[in-house]
This record gives C-alpha cells, sequence and structure tokens, in this order.
C-alpha cells in the first residue's frame, strides 16, 4: 500500500479540476501508464496516465518522498 501525503496547495490543485483524492490515488495504484520522469529543482516527478474507479483518464503528477508519494 502507498501511503499519499497531500498538502493544501495540491489539494487546491486538484479541485481545480474537479478531481478528488481518492481518484488520483486510485489512477496511480491501478497500472498507469508512464509518460514522462522529470527532474525538477532536484526533486523527481513521475508523469502517469491512468483510470479512476468509475474509468475516468486523468494525467497525473507524483513525486516519491521518504515518507510517501506526494500527488
Amino acid at each position: 500500500m502507498i501511503d499519499f501525503n497531500w498538502d493544501e496547495g495540491n489539494l487546491r490543485h486538484i479541485a481545480l479540476h474537479n478531481v478528488l483524492p481518492e481518484e488520483a490515488e486510485f489512477a496511480i495504484q491501478n497500472d498507469p501508464l508512464e509518460l514522462a520522469y522529470e527532474v525538477e529543482e532536484e526533486e523527481e516527478r513521475v508523469v502517469e496516465l491512468g483510470a479512476t474507479e468509475s474509468g475516468r483518464i486523468m494525467m497525473v503528477v507524483s513525486t516519491w518522498r521518504g515518507n510517501g508519494f506526494e500527488s
């Protein structure tokens, strides 16, 4: 199981796209297609295309940190 850590800025950002944290987490955990790997300001980011439980397709950018993923 992956532990996700959401900060207020990221929660506000996904809300602008009508995305719930649970939807993004489901998309990441269920065999997404990796589109890109980026390093920005010494932070590694993974860009993935995945589907929610209801079948909604979304692109999710996440960062692995020592205590879990930040999306």
